[in-house]
């Protein structure tokens, strides 16, 4: 599997996502988000941190458009409604000038975005919003935010996670977990794909943990696989130290134990004996 076997993936984005560490489209499913907010919950921003993705409630109190005709840009000074003191939001929005005529003064609105301090209040650019009595999408559910570094957007990722998702849904199951459902359903799990889908896109808390439960098990999984595997076709085969144990002086030492061993002890010795001499590493918990 490829990324540019994905809708929407084509050579240069491919190259973007490789900067991410993503090679596969299991790779990038497997990028899972960083942060959940959930969408019921705005929260006062005095409990924010510098560089936080927030939902904000905040109270409209200036609104300004620049006159230069060459530049696109609405600054807003508002209130945080939910902070016990007044604390002021600078908000601006680039190339967005529709939003001027979105806006009214005295007027309750809720922001989703980063948010970044400065020595007058808190700053917040081209975040999400919608008006307090007439919210369509920021009022339920939970939003999920990925560590992209700026190299591709979070809508546009979005959007590729779906895709991924219709690619793996019309392929065989075996190309991309090493659990069938079958398989899954005996172990009281739900099926990769929807771990996935409840990974990228929780409905609530409970769907993030049982998705993420799902991976975890999954990547589990796959570190047994590799560690077998390169156990069987390369550690076996390129031992570095080996032993040549005189017999003489595997008598010596059980003489010098001061006491009787048992037949298990006895054979036990002899066989770490044997297995120090093999050609092969030791499997032994000692």
């Amino acid at each position: 599997m490829k990324l540019t076997d994905i809708k929407g993936i084509g050579p240069n984005l491919s190259i973007k996502l490789n900067k991410l560490g993503i090679e596969s489209p299991i790779d990038l499913v497997n990028f899972i988000p960083s942060e959940y907010i959930d969408l019921k919950k705005p929260v006062p921003i005095t409990e924010t941190k510098d560089g936080d993705f927030v939902l904000i409630k905040a109270k409209i109190l200036k609104i300004n458009k620049s006159t230069n005709p060459k530049k696109d840009v609405i600054k807003i000074e508002a209130i945080d409604i939910l902070s016990k003191n007044s604390r002021k939001i600078f908000i601006t929005y680039f190339n967005q000038g529709y939003y001027f005529n979105k806006f009214v003064i005295g007027n309750n609105y809720r922001f989703l975005g980063k948010i970044k301090y400065n020595a007058f209040g808190y700053d917040l650019i081209n975040p999400n919003v919608e008006e307090e009595n007439n919210i369509k999408n920021l009022h339920d559910g939970i939003f999920t935010i990925y560590p992209l570094k700026g190299i591709v957007g979070q809508n546009i990722y979005k959007k590729l996670v779906k895709s991924t998702l219709e690619y793996l849904e019309n392929i065989d199951e075996s190309q991309y977990t090493c659990f069938s459902n079958e398989f899954s359903n005996r172990l009281n799990q739900i099926s990769f794909i929807d771990a996935i889908r409840q990974t990228h896109f929780p409905k609530n808390n409970e769907e993030i943990s049982s998705g993420l439960n799902r991976l975890a098990i999954e990547d589990t999984a796959n570190l047994i696989g590799i560690y077998r595997y390169l156990n069987r076709h390369f550690l076996q085969n390129n031992r570095k130290v080996f032993y040549n144990i005189d017999e003489n002086r595997i008598l010596e030492y059980k003489k010098a134990i001061p006491f009787r061993l048992t037949n298990s002890q006895d054979e036990a010795i002899n066989n770490i004996a044997k297995d120090l001499q093999s050609s092969t590493n030791m499997k032994r918990i000692l």
